[in-house]
C-alpha cells in the first residue's frame, strides 16, 4: 500500500464500522462476543505471504496483532448480533483458498468459488 492511500483506507473503514454499528443501534441489538474468529492466525499468515509474493510488505509483530484485534472488536459484535438476528453465518475473513481466476475453464481457470461464496469477477457464461 502506498503511504498516500492510508488517509482513503481510515475513511472506507470508518465508513464501514458507522454503518455496521448504526445499523445495529437502529434494530437495537447489543453488540455479541463473537463465536469464532474468523480471522485465525493462519489466515493471517497467509494473507501476509500472498501480498508478500505481490511485493506488498505488511507490518508484523505484537503490536500489529494488537491493533487489528482492536480495529475488529469496533465493529465485529455489532456484525455477530446482526447475524444471529437475521439467522445467517458471517464468512470468514479470507476464503480457504481463491475462488476466482482470471484464466478462462478452458485453460485452467475456475469460474465457481470453493465454499459456495459468490465472486463478482466471475461472469456467468452461456451452456454451449
Amino acid at each position: 500500500m502506498r503511504p498516500d492511500d492510508s488517509y482513503q483506507t481510515q475513511l472506507t473503514f470508518a465508513m464501514a464500522r458507522h454503518a455496521a454499528v448504526d445499523l445495529a443501534w437502529v434494530l437495537r441489538l447489543p453488540p455479541r462476543d463473537p463465536e469464532h474468529d474468523r480471522f485465525p492466525a493462519p489466515q493471517r499468515q497467509r494473507l501476509e505471504r500472498e501480498m508478500a509474493e505481490l511485493g506488498v510488505a505488511l507490518r508484523q509483530g505484537v503490536e500489529v496483532e494488537a491493533r487489528l484485534a482492536e480495529l475488529r472488536g469496533t465493529y465485529e459484535p455489532f456484525l455477530q448480533a446482526m447475524a444471529r438476528r437475521f439467522l445467517f453465518a458471517l464468512p470468514p475473513l479470507m476464503p480457504e483458498e481463491r475462488g476466482w481466476s482470471a484464466l478462462p475453464e478452458e485453460e485452467g481457470g475456475r469460474s465457481a468459488c470453493p465454499g459456495g461464496y459468490w465472486d463478482p469477477t466471475v461472469s456467468a457464461r452461456p451452456s454451449p
